[in-house]
C-alpha cells in the first residue's frame, strides 16, 4: 500500500518529550532537512536520516528511521505518512502529513 511522501516543512507527531525537566507531553516535530536534488511539491522530499525541529524546546531534533522498502532518493529509503523517527532522547514520533499527490510504496 502506497504512502503520501513527508517533505520539508510537514510534521510528525509523537506521544511524549522524553526529557527528565518536563511532564512527558505530546510533541510535534518539524521536518527541516530533505533531499538536495529531489523536490515534491516544490518541497524537498524527506528521506531516512530526514532532521527535525521537535516542539519539545531546547533546540530538541528529531531523526527519520524508516522509510519505504522500494522507493529511494539519493540512496535513502523516502520517508512517508505512517512512518517513524526518533528524537534524541529516544522519544518516537510518526509522520502525520504529505504530500496531497505523490506517492511511495
Amino acid at each position: 500500500m502506497s504512502q503520501s511522501i513527508s517533505r520539508v516543512g510537514d510534521i510528525g507527531e509523537g506521544d511524549e518529550c522524553a526529557d527528565p525537566r518536563d511532564s512527558h507531553t505530546a510533541y510535534t516535530t518539524t521536518f527541516i532537512t530533505g533531499a538536495a536534488t529531489v523536490y515534491i511539491n516544490n518541497q524537498a522530499a524527506t528521506t531516512l536520516n530526514t532532521v527535525g525541529d521537535q516542539s519539545c524546546g531546547d533546540d530538541h531534533k528529531s531523526t527519520a528511521t524508516t522509510g519505504s522498502a522500494t522507493v529511494f532518493i539519493e540512496n535513502l529509503a523516502v520517508h512517508r505518512i505512517g512512518d517513524i523517527g526518533e528524537g534524541q532522547l529516544g522519544d518516537i514520533y510518526t509522520s502525520i502529513t504529505g504530500s496531497p499527490d505523490v506517492y511511495a510504496g
